[in-house]
């Protein structure tokens, strides 16, 4: 099943961010503050396809291969979920103290700060790599379905889940929901003193009823694509590594021990855990 499920979402994906990325650059606002976040999102989701696809390969039976395609992977899941985070953030200041600073000084802060976060990406993702073991097993009847590098059984390794959980999952899952629902309640209180003075002034008197601006799409759109598409993948990755490491139970672990029930959620998480690197474009389209 994953030979037609995966390739399709690798494909979708990369076409979807192909023409998001040329409508970006084509558009008249390509320089525009969120155009920053959104192109280096895209591009990151696109290489974490391309590893994808390296796995479909089957290029990850090769040991060194796959400790670069846990490494692209990594470091392009860490970018593309601060992207978002930046993004929200960037909004969210634009909004609540939109006269502080000056358009020029914002853009210096705007590359300083993308100039610490990526760099820091692609040296977290070290530490990960280099926890990771050479799987040479041949009486696991699993073998030749293996990659050949996996996590190592150890308190240190369930640090770094957590750890890595925390950074590429929680801390942006909380800015992203946290820092859009402020957005959207400052929107609608905007908008809500709107009406009272054009009710104060009478401006409505002559006309008909008129539409109302409501609370943009993108703010309820991203926060609830994040939170569903990456919540079921990283709680398995949790709970792989406490039930390995502390309770020494592999029921969570591909490595053996999975119920074919399990098996079944395992590879949904992972599923919704890709869509959300392929979605971007649609994301785009229903935030219009």
């Amino acid at each position: 099943m994953y030979k037609i499920i995966l390739p399709s979402i690798v494909i979708f994906g990369l076409c979807g961010n192909v023409i998001s990325l040329v409508t970006i650059f084509s558009s008249r606002i390509k320089n525009a503050a969120a155009n920053h976040y959104l192109i280096i999102l895209t591009i990151a989701d696109s290489i974490f396809l391309i590893g994808l696809l390296l796995i479909l390969f089957k290029l990850d039976f090769v040991y060194e291969f796959c400790l670069a395609i846990e490494y692209v992977l990594g470091t392009s899941s860490y970018v593309s979920s601060w992207s978002i985070a930046a993004l929200t953030i960037e909004r969210y200041l634009a909004l609540a103290k939109p006269f502080q600073v000056s358009t020029t000084c914002a853009d210096r802060q705007r590359w300083k700060f993308i100039t610490i976060w990526i760099p820091l990406a692609f040296a977290v993702n070290v530490v990960q790599i280099a926890s990771l073991r050479y799987y040479d097993d041949p009486s696991d009847p699993h073998y030749p379905n293996m990659r050949r590098c996996y996590p190592a059984d150890s308190k240190l390794q369930m640090i770094i889940e957590v750890s890595d959980a925390i950074l590429c999952y929680l801390l942006p899952c909380i800015a992203v929901v946290v820092l859009n629902l402020c957005v959207a309640r400052k929107v609608r209180s905007s908008n809500r003193g709107f009406r009272e003075i054009a009710r104060r002034n009478g401006s409505r008197r002559s006309g008909g009823p008129q539409n109302e601006p409501g609370i943009p799409r993108i703010l309820l759109v991203v926060p609830v694509v994040y939170v569903l598409l990456n919540t079921p993948f990283y709680l398995f990755r949790i709970a792989d590594a406490i039930a390995e490491t502390i309770f020494k139970n592999m029921a969570f672990s591909i490595k053996g021990g999975m119920d074919s029930f399990t098996t079944n959620l395992y590879n949904a998480a992972h599923y919704l855990y890709y869509i959300n690197f392929a979605c971007d474009v649609v994301v785009y389209a229903f935030s219009r």
